[in-house]
């Protein structure tokens, strides 16, 4: 498979030991319940006024789009107090993989939404991908969208393609930088 490939002068091991993600523990990090859609609808909301464009979140779409559905999407929060002050969620991609001898398919997690009062996002992200790696996941992925670039070579995250593009219907809107946008793509 060519997704990712070992540098030259490296082994598999090496490349192991440096990628590996940094332990983290988050006090009060959960899977999210029904119960907490009103309380993630409304630091949803506060975190993406941030940026220049933002879709704009209900209880009932909170509820469709973010409630983990297993293999689909995985959504979790952080609790303190009994208030939530945190939202991360990622959905899945399976891939089948054609004509390679050992390899069938693999599985990527695509960082979708989040939301941060309280835990740095990079910790928050960090956990979210030790969180996928112990479910089984293959690879996690995420776009420059968000504050996303203020851990991605931090994170380790390597570039993939410069592909995934927005094309805006509304064309009176000017012209719009990744880190303004508060969506992702899916």
């Amino acid at each position: 498979l060519e997704y990712a490939s070992i540098p030259s002068g490296s082994s598999l091991e090496e490349e192991i030991e440096k990628n590996r993600l940094p332990t983290v523990d988050i006090k009060g990090f959960r899977e999210m319940t029904k119960e907490d859609v009103p309380q993630v609808v409304k630091i949803l909301a506060q975190y993406l006024k941030r940026f220049e464009m933002h879709p704009v979140f209900t209880e009932e779409t909170v509820e469709h789009m973010f409630l983990t559905k297993k293999g689909i999407v995985h959504s979790y929060v952080v609790e303190s107090e009994k208030a939530v002050t945190d939202f991360v969620s990622f959905y899945l991609v399976y891939y089948t993989v054609h004509r390679h001898e050992t390899i069938k398919g693999f599985s990527a997690a695509n960082l979708y939404y989040y939301a941060v009062t309280k835990t740095p996002l990079k910790e928050l992200v960090n956990m979210v991908m030790v969180t996928a790696e112990k479910m089984g996941v293959d690879t996690f992925d995420t776009s420059d969208s968000m504050e996303n670039k203020t851990f991605i070579e931090e994170l380790k995250f390597e570039k993939l393609n410069d592909c995934q593009h927005f094309y805006f219907q509304n064309y009176s809107f000017r012209k719009i930088l990744p880190e303004e946008l508060g969506m992702h793509d899916i």
